[in-house]
């Protein structure tokens, strides 16, 4: 009999112990969203953001892997000219090539190009997307402009 009491209490004690670990890890994301929600939908009128607030945006969406907000939120900026257009381009390269649209990446990346063809960061992010294509030759001349850049 004290046996099964003690079967008893000791599954009660584990599913206690299930439970109050589970509405830990519920209680974390619920605060989280929470902070979300009320970073962005009550504090912040897009078209008053700095760049700081910019930034925090591109972190954000980009951990979250909300694509298409972040998508709507670049185009939004590129169109009121808010900010500087080769890192808008760079960050729309970077979503529709993580959408595995990469046509549509290298469209993007190619009209950060031609606002500053020095561009570091939008030539290596190029280099990568012709290696995913295995483009050999738009690959080499990549890496060519890059070779001539660092020269």
């Amino acid at each position: 009999m004290s046996n099964n009491f003690i079967l008893f209490y000791l599954y009660l004690l584990m599913i206690l112990l299930f439970l109050s670990i589970l509405s830990y890890l519920i209680s974390i994301e619920l605060f989280y969203l929470f902070y979300i929600i009320f970073f962005t939908k009550i504090n912040y009128n897009l078209s008053q953001v700095d760049k700081e607030t910019f930034i925090h945006f591109v972190n954000l969406y980009t951990k979250r892997k909300e694509w298409l907000l972040f998508i709507s939120m670049l185009e939004f900026y590129l169109n009121k000219k808010r900010f500087d257009p080769v890192t808008i381009y760079n960050n729309l390269g970077y979503c529709y090539s993580s959408l595995y649209y990469f046509q549509i990446a290298e469209y993007y990346y190619c009209n950060a190009l031609l606002i500053d063809k020095n561009s570091m960061l939008t030539l290596q992010n190029l280099s990568q997307l012709y290696k995913k294509f295995s483009n050999d030759n738009k690959l080499n001349q990549i890496n060519n402009m890059i070779a001539l850049i660092k020269n």
